[in-house]
């Protein structure tokens, strides 16, 4: 290679550092600012999910602390003492109190959704491994140090003893434009719950978001193999129509629903129904029209019902709940 070559090669490498280092002065800020926003969002994840992880301890250890109690009334009331933070945690307090009211089922019905059931059976599963599992206790547990393997005769420690948990049945409760009754829709087996997820597919197609517009006819055409029970509105007259158009396209398969008020007035308003029943051949049953766990959590159902119907609290007026009896109550309180 000859002198001349060996300048000219300097020189580019000279030209090509000059550049680099030019790059990096004009967007260099822009790669350290990367890293920082890296660093500081890995550091915010692990906080946050360390600060869930000790909620979800703490409020684990609360409800093993209720659990712990001998009577079913006094375990029961513990529960209800147990402040639950977020959708799951409600799910497995609500599941954890019908287990000690004695329900042997429990229907979770959203209205014009199934998001309800799918988390509750998501917090059943959770808490049936966590039953079935014991407490490692950490003295008693060797591990050899070349084969990784447990030596010795290690213990466990059980975990308290935790009620039988109530079967969850699948559904959802169904708001019509056109028809003053809602209705509870149960799928009796599986290809029936894919027309229930269909119907409500179909309704939430034509709504905008967070809302779901279905029809009578559509619930007319697209509830076969399911269990329908009518929740009838207080003037009882606008009810016939549906049940009967149900009842003979469904022979079996619809029922009237009728709940407790509380009112002074539940005598006259089972009578009625019963008229109602026998009018349409659509046989009346029991439903406890539940809205939550305890009864405490009246003022937050109230909030909901504000913001459902776009209100504020003070413009709630006869929407708000009347009493806190539309809890979860054991099949003596509800006969």
């Amino acid at each position: 290679m000859s002198q001349s070559d060996s300048f000219i090669d300097e020189v580019t490498e000279e030209v090509r550092r000059d550049k680099l280092f030019a790059t990096m002065k004009r967007y260099g800020w822009i790669a350290i600012l990367a890293v920082i926003a890296i660093v500081g969002g890995a550091t915010w994840y692990e906080f946050n999910r360390s600060q869930q992880e000790a909620q979800a301890e703490a409020y684990g250890d609360a409800l093993l602390a209720a659990l712990e109690q001998g009577a079913p009334a006094e375990r029961a009331t513990a529960l209800d003492s147990v402040d639950a933070q977020g959708p799951e945690a409600r799910a497995v307090a609500d599941l954890l109190r019908a287990a000690e009211l004695g329900l042997d089922a429990i229907a979770v019905t959203d209205r014009n959704s199934l998001a309800g059931v799918v988390l509750a059976y998501s917090a059943l599963k959770t808490l049936r491994r966590e039953a079935e599992e014991t407490l490692r206790i950490r003295s008693t547990h060797q591990t050899d140090a070349c084969s990784r393997q447990e030596v010795g005769n290690p213990q466990d420690l059980p975990l308290p003893q935790v009620p039988r948990f109530p079967k969850l049945i699948v559904g959802t409760r169904i708001v019509l434009r056109d028809c003053p009754v809602e209705w509870l829709a149960l799928p009796l087996d599986r290809d029936a719950y894919h027309r229930l997820a269909r119907l409500l597919t179909l309704g939430k197609r034509r709504a905008g978001k967070a809302e779901c517009h279905l029809d009578l006819r559509d619930l007319s055409e697209g509830a076969r193999g399911m269990i329908l029970i009518a929740l009838p509105p207080d003037d009882l007259s606008t009810a016939r129509a549906p049940l009967q158009l149900l009842q003979r396209r469904y022979p079996g398969h619809v029922f009237l629903g009728a709940a407790p008020r509380y009112d002074g007035s539940d005598q006259s308003w089972f009578d009625r129904c019963a008229r109602l029943a026998l009018l349409t051949s659509a046989p009346m049953v029991a439903v406890g029209d539940v809205l939550m766990h305890r009864a405490s959590r009246r003022q937050l159902a109230d909030v909901l019902t504000c913001m459902r119907e776009g209100l504020t609290i003070d413009q709630i007026g006869t929407r708000a709940l009347p009493n806190a009896e539309r809890r979860l109550k054991g099949p003596g309180d509800m006969a």
